[in-house]
């Protein structure tokens, strides 16, 4: 084994090791994992290379602008969030949704996953309207009572009993039903 002072005549080996470190060295895309690797397989060595030093020079602080670029980053993500929910708080508003009721419309905005302001007021103001009332009577209104599809009220009072004539419909219309189906025919689409 030759003595490390001892110069001897590179080989093929040699000449190839040195082109591939010199192209890994001269690439900017691998330069800092080569120098990396080289640290740490002989740190005596990673200590002498001019980006070792400077990167133990400067990691504080990059660690500190890093920090105040992320902290940064998220002040400006956070107010521009800020204004479009404001902007799309204005647009609920205009649509005629209270500003009570902004969170319920946010709630629904949520579990349907629709952001469209105008669509999501016309469906709150849909879900939260109350049906007005109709005429209370004392008829039932049956259906196909007289004709197809027509509606014909029939009053449970109107017999000699109470609800005589609703209960001789309902017969009647058992019995039509059944022997509708005993004789293969469908049933009527409108009574049904």
């Amino acid at each position: 084994m030759p003595e490390p002072t001892e110069l001897r005549e590179p080989t093929a080996r040699d000449v190839h090791m040195a082109n591939l470190f010199d192209s890994l060295d001269g690439d900017p895309t691998t330069r800092s994992e080569l120098r990396g690797l080289v640290a740490r397989k002989y740190p005596a060595a990673g200590d002498m290379m001019p980006e070792t030093l400077i990167h133990k020079a400067v990691a504080p602080e990059l660690k500190t602008l890093r920090d105040e670029r992320a902290a940064w980053n998220k002040e400006r993500l956070e107010a521009a969030q800020q204004k479009e929910r404001e902007e799309w708080h204005a647009k609920l508003r205009a649509a005629g949704i209270a500003a009570a009721d902004i969170p319920a419309v946010e709630k629904i905005a949520q579990e349907r996953g629709n952001v469209d302001p105008e669509a999501l007021a016309l469906y709150y103001k849909e879900t939260k309207r109350v049906a007005t009332p109709g005429p209370q009577g004392w008829g039932v209104m049956l259906p196909g009572s007289k004709g197809s599809g027509a509606f014909f009220e029939k009053s449970p009072l109107s017999g000699t009993s109470i609800g005589q004539d609703w209960q001789r419909w309902r017969r009647e219309r058992a019995e039509k039903d059944f022997a509708d189906i005993k004789a293969g025919r469908p049933l009527d689409p409108v009574d049904a």
